[in-house]
């Protein structure tokens, strides 16, 4: 379960990803400064993360069965960790899908290619950055759901933001501090007795 909504809320961190790169526009802003490639160190670790990803993925029964099923200590096969996925098969029929989709992008590029236009509405054309589309509006369908609805409001309102609620505590307790030392004599001297009654009556014999 926990694995499944790790996943979840990775696919919503990508949504944005996504976005950006299929629906997007660049904005005019980046078109007038060049924009570097980033050094080889960050390219050979992205590189050897991605790598371990598809290894792990491929070869995912190996991974189990060799490591983690021998360090929790379970006999071999570990069936448990492995399940019934084929991972060699999941792997073919996603290269298959990928070798279509880039058969399909090699027949388009053999045709006259795209035509780009200005962006535009009700007849007008609009400036680039006018027309660029955040990727947070995806997450609209989500927020306007009736179970997510009011969680999503509740969000915005700051009722789980921990920072929030502490500040709101801390805020009491300091209007409480500010009543109870107002700098007024007479205040003080009843505290002062109300404290001493207090001390009595916890170290009364009768009590």
């Amino acid at each position: 379960m926990i694995a499944l909504f790790s996943s979840a809320l990775t696919l919503a961190s990508f949504v944005k990803v996504l976005h950006s790169v299929f629906l997007s526009r660049q904005p005019d802003e980046l078109r007038q400064r060049p924009i570097a490639d980033p050094p080889a160190a960050q390219t050979v670790s992205m590189l050897v993360l991605a790598l371990l990803c598809l290894g792990i993925g491929i070869f995912y029964p190996l991974v189990a069965s060799g490591w983690i099923g021998s360090a929790l200590g379970l006999p071999e096969p570990t069936a448990a960790l492995i399940g019934t996925w084929d991972s060699l098969l999941g792997t073919g029929l996603m290269v298959l899908g990928l070798s279509v989709g880039l058969l399909f992008i090699a027949i388009g590029m053999l045709g006259p290619g795209l035509r780009y236009a200005p962006g535009w509405t009700c007849g007008e054309r609009m400036p680039n950055d006018r027309m660029v589309i955040p990727g947070t509006g995806f997450y609209k369908t989500i927020s306007s759901m009736p179970v997510l609805r009011d969680l999503y409001l509740a969000q915005e309102r700051g009722q789980f933001d921990l920072y929030k609620i502490g500040q709101a505590i801390c805020g009491g307790l300091t209007g409480l501090l500010r009543f109870a030392h107002n700098g007024v004599l007479p205040f003080y001297v009843t505290w002062v007795v109300i404290g001493l009654l207090v001390v009595l009556v916890a170290l009364s014999p009768g009590w």
